[in-house]
């Protein structure tokens, strides 16, 4: 809110690859992922990259909001869109637009329980993948057993859908507690 820092890093990687062609395939990404201690609150998030070869800098901003779960409170990180592999990878797809291999799609969240213990729990977890029109697509109800900041994968059943938008709702249960 004072416009103070309140997190960051800088860091240099080094990406090589064989022929100048290739930097100008689109198929061609890099991925990075930094993870920042934050208090409650908002945040705006500026990001810089920068070509130490070739002198070029690019820049985006966007904001964040860290939710203020407050002691005993139960929530529901991020969810994160991608292919899921027989040998329990996990590929992250940033567009979040699937084309093909709909049968491997998943999606990769967390729990975050404030109760303070290192127990692991049972929690119900509900989902469902609703159309632009508001009709309920697909639903699934499971129980997962995970500890304090557990991850977990829900394989949606979207193999039949068809072109389109569609939203991915999730709501997280523990007794009386949701998110």
């Amino acid at each position: 809110k004072n416009g103070g820092q309140a997190g960051g890093d800088v860091w240099e990687t080094r990406v090589v690859l064989a022929t100048f062609g290739e930097t100008r395939e689109a198929a061609n990404h890099v991925r990075f992922h930094r993870d920042f201690k934050l208090a409650p609150g908002e945040y705006r998030v500026d990001v810089t990259l920068e070509d130490l070869n070739g002198a070029r800098q690019s820049k985006a901003q966007g904001k964040v909001r860290v939710p203020d779960f407050g002691p005993g409170a139960l929530g529901l990180g991020d969810l994160q869109f991608g292919y899921c592999g027989p040998d329990s990878s996990f590929v992250l797809l940033p567009s979040r637009k699937f084309e093909a291999n709909l049968e491997a799609m998943c999606v990769r969240g967390s729990v975050y329980d404030r109760r303070g213990d290192s127990t692991s729990r049972a929690y119900r977890v509900q989902s469902k993948v609703v159309s632009e029109t508001g009709e309920d697509l697909a639903r699934a109800d499971t129980v997962l057993t995970l500890g304090p900041g557990g991850d977990f994968f829900l394989h949606p059943n979207v193999r039949d859908l068809f072109l389109g938008a569609y939203t991915f709702e999730v709501e997280i249960k523990d007794g009386e507690r949701r998110w």
